[in-house]
């Protein structure tokens, strides 16, 4: 499991607060998606060497995991710096070495969740998918443990009439990414 940037940042923090006074309704869905998460890993025992996270380089209030989060992470939690949209930069991150070893233990699957899903979660599931498919890797992208904000779940010009989010769900099937509502237990292994 792969959970991309789940930080204060985008539900309380300075990317929320950027969106001014529409960041609470922007928001929910995000909160929603973390809290799923949390949920998950408190269930099922998920916090071992195959389970990693990402974070984007933002001021200290905003750095912290997510208050859903806080109870279930320890402060020591391994992670990924992300600078940018991909997890696969810079190469230096450590993230590769962690999906060869994945792989050695004989791992086929990687499901990924975070934030957002139009931008971080698609450009590094699309992108991971690419470099390690020939290695034997599926990555599946879990809805339920993803967001983005509320406005992108509605239909834009920009997209051809499609949501932001719809498009990028039609992107990560078409580049090989398994696309599913809820992740079932055996996809975790």
């Amino acid at each position: 499991l792969l959970v991309i940037d789940p930080q204060r940042s985008f539900t309380s923090g300075a990317w929320a607060r950027s969106m001014g006074g529409r960041a609470h309704a922007e928001v929910g869905v995000l909160r929603l998606a973390f809290q799923n998460v949390a949920e998950r890993l408190r269930v099922e025992s998920l916090l071992t060497y195959r389970t990693a996270f990402t974070r984007c380089p933002f001021p200290p209030h905003s750095y912290e995991w997510d208050d859903a989060l806080k109870d279930c992470l320890p402060c020591s939690q391994p992670y990924f710096v992300k600078p940018g949209n991909s997890v696969l930069w810079p190469p230096t991150n450590g993230f590769s070495e962690w999906v060869h070893r994945l792989l050695s233990c004989g791992t086929r699957t990687l499901v990924m969740g975070g934030c957002t899903l139009n931008s971080c979660v698609r450009v590094s599931a699309v992108e991971t998918q690419r470099a390690f498919q020939a290695k034997g890797l599926q990555v599946v992208v879990d809805l339920s443990l993803c967001a983005a904000r509320a406005g992108n779940y509605f239909p834009s010009p920009q997209f051809g009439g499609r949501s932001s989010v719809e498009a990028a769900v039609r992107e990560m099937l078409g580049a090989g990414v398994r696309v599913l509502p809820y992740a079932t237990r055996c996809c975790l292994r």
